[in-house]
């Protein structure tokens, strides 16, 4: 049960190469059930054991790249956080991480609960404010520094995630 990772509470699993598995059960349920002699209990045993061990085998290569998309999916997010003031596109992402972007996205959601992109709006509007909170720069200063070009997409940006403009978000007391 520990080798194919099933308990009592838990004793279902899914395999996705059901047609060689399906065929392997059968032989090994064919030779059981012929199984009068000691030669073919042993032989029927085999067939069992290297049943239960292609089983195991799929089922750890399933979980493994299910975490290695996990740990590729948080690795991007830190490269994000990292270089948030570059050009970022989904679609590099994406390719960096070896997956199709519907897929990629749909594990960073999960993950993270937004979106790859609503995530680097966070981090860079995050950073702005840090930036409005300890400097005197402009908004056009800022808004390149975080990663726009365009200060107004920036402001407006901002605003619906902060729910106020730049200008009005530096002239708030803190503390």
């Amino acid at each position: 049960m520990e080798l194919l990772q099933v308990s009592e509470e838990n004793p279902l699993f899914h395999l996705s190469q059901l047609p060689q598995f399906e065929a392997a059960f059968e032989q090994t349920w064919d030779s059981l059930k012929e199984a009068h002699t000691l030669p073919q209990l042993i032989f029927a045993s085999a067939q069992l054991r290297h049943l239960f061990a292609g089983i195991a085998l799929q089922r750890r290569s399933v979980n493994e790249k299910a975490r290695t998309a996990e740990e590729k999916v948080s690795s991007s997010a830190q490269w994000m956080g990292r270089h948030f003031a570059r050009h970022i596109r989904l679609e590099d992402l994406a390719r960096a991480s070896a997956m199709s972007i519907p897929h990629y996205s749909m594990l960073f959601r999960k993950k993270f609960g937004c979106s790859p992109i609503e995530f680097l709006i966070g981090i860079r509007v995050q950073r702005a404010c840090r930036l409005f909170d300890h400097t005197t720069e402009s908004i056009s200063e800022i808004a390149a520094q975080v990663g726009y070009d365009d200060p107004y997409y920036f402001s407006r940006i901002f605003k619906k995630t902060m729910s106020c403009s730049p200008k009005a978000y530096r002239n708030t007391r803190k503390g």
